[in-house]
């Protein structure tokens, strides 16, 4: 038996893994000949995903992975009425002069709506992390500020890393085309030399880590709580109303915008796993245009299937995932975002971390073992309904975790309405009774800081025309080599989910 092939250390130059995913905005029947005249001619299908065209084989082989991918035209040259010349002298003939018009149309729109790196100025980095960096940045067109997290592409040299960049480019433009009301929005996806970019609505708090440690004590009363932790709530319950277990849920994960709504972010350990209605309850209502796998608002639902990767934070790590990294054959599923949701309301409460405060900064095995035994300690402030939803989610069965409908429907969360939530923090309406806990305590918005600091248009002008050139001058330059057909993202085409 001939030994397997092992698996090549590097993604290809060019990587299809990201195409099969995209659906497609055009898919048409030509015919293909290559000019001059004369015939022989194929019946081929001509497909566009995102910004990417490609030319399939036949009806019966619709696989990215079987195309060949043909460069995206500036400028076809027509002849009659239904057909077109390729640069490279590809003839296409459509069956019909309004297909042919719908492809023009199409192929206008994916050149038209190309982001590059060129249509931001950054001012000043916000923060780095394991991924790469974030970066405030300005819209050349609009003025509009806007956050970019810059990955640097020999971050991406393994195929898992590859297949995490993937998860997060699908889930955050699947968010921007349901209109994800507690979840960042997406703006602008592309491709650097050296660098994957993600540009995303600003939250121009930073994240609830950093608030948190500003205010005394480092938390936040019940009455204010309640309505952060109202949006924190929707947000994952649209994460896995999305199909994707997140993995990890933790405050520095969850950011506060200029209206004082809370929107999750960065999905890099996001996985798609599957949404099934919940037992007794009529089938969907069918949404034609919509992906298949995405459960509606008024469709009560569960997230199923489990993860094996031992992937995630620490301080916020449910049993159920300490376990698996320690024996791959236990897994996890949505509990065990139920969980690292538990450990943020905790410290939101409390100021502090639910288990393993004695353990070690670097004492990983004292962490789990305080994560898998040690018993909670509730202080005498937090009244008993927030003890009892803690206790709740903090459960180390994971049969008798509460899911997303029971914390919903819990006593501490009485009285409020959901769909007003939801509404409000979709049209970003002020909330007041926390925005003026923060300016009392002199938590301020990122804008006003950099401006403080000295940032101008002026100095952001004369940095480098790609946001992240001069802090990656000691990083290899790999050129093309992880270059993802199709990560280009705009939300005026269909190019998002």
């Amino acid at each position: 038996m001939p030994a397997s092939t092992p698996h090549p250390s590097h993604p290809p130059t060019t990587s299809r893994a990201l195409l099969p995913h995209l659906p497609p905005t055009l898919t048409v029947p030509v015919y293909v000949r290559h000019t001059p005249f004369p015939f022989p001619s194929h019946r081929r299908l001509l497909q566009l995903r995102a910004n990417i065209l490609l030319l399939l084989p036949d009806a019966h082989h619709t696989s990215p992975r079987d195309a060949r991918i043909l460069p995206l035209p500036t400028l076809p040259t027509a002849h009659g009425r239904r057909d077109l010349v390729l640069p490279g002298g590809l003839h296409l003939h459509f069956l019909s002069a309004p297909a042919r018009d719908s492809f023009l149309a199409a192929i206008r729109d994916a050149r038209h709506h190309v982001p590059h790196h060129r249509d931001y100025v950054p001012l000043r980095r916000l923060g780095s992390g394991a991924s790469g960096s974030v970066y405030l940045v300005r819209a050349q067109r609009t003025g509009v500020h806007y956050a970019l997290k810059a990955i640097p592409k020999p971050l991406m040299r393994s195929h898992i890393r590859i297949a995490h960049l993937i998860e997060e480019r699908l889930a955050l433009a699947r968010a921007a085309h349901h209109r994800a009301a507690c979840i960042i929005r997406l703006v602008d996806a592309f491709e650097t030399q050296g660098h994957f970019c993600f540009v995303t609505q600003l939250a121009a708090f930073g994240d609830l880590r950093a608030i948190l440690k500003q205010l005394p004590h480092s938390r936040l009363d019940e009455h204010l709580a309640r309505r952060m932790f109202a949006d924190i709530l929707l947000a994952l319950e649209e994460c896995h109303r999305m199909a994707f277990l997140f993995r990890d849920m933790k405050l520095a994960n969850l950011v506060l915008d200029a209206s004082g709504h809370v929107r999750l972010a960065d999905f890099g350990l996001a996985k798609r796993m599957r949404v099934e209605l919940q037992p007794g309850y009529d089938q969907p209502q069918h949404h034609p245009e919509e992906d298949d796998d995405y459960m509606h608002d008024e469709e009560a639902f569960r997230l199923v299937g489990t993860a094996s990767s031992f992937v995630g934070t620490r301080r916020y790590m449910s049993p159920e995932q300490v376990k698996t990294g320690m024996s791959s054959v236990v897994g996890y599923g949505a509990p065990a975002d139920i969980w690292g949701l538990g450990v943020c309301l905790y410290v939101i409460l409390t100021g502090q971390y639910p288990f393993g405060r004695a353990a070690s900064t670097n004492g990983a095995s004292e962490l789990y073992f305080a994560i898998q035994y040690e018993e909670i300690k509730f202080p005498d402030y937090l009244s008993e309904d927030a003890v009892s939803l803690l206790k709740g989610m903090l459960h180390r069965d994971v049969r008798r975790r509460v899911d997303i409908s029971g914390i919903k429907s819990h006593a501490w969360l009485q009285g409020v309405d959901w769909g007003v939530v939801k509404d409000e923090a979709r049209r970003s309406v002020p909330q007041k009774g926390l925005l003026e806990h923060l300016e009392k305590n002199a938590v301020r918005p990122i804008i006003d800081e950099a401006w403080e600091h000295g940032s101008s248009d002026s100095s952001a002008s004369s940095s480098a025309s790609d946001p992240v050139e001069a802090e990656a001058k000691h990083i290899t330059d790999v050129g093309d080599d992880c270059r993802l057909l199709g990560f280009g993202y705009c939300p005026q085409t269909k190019m998002a989910v």
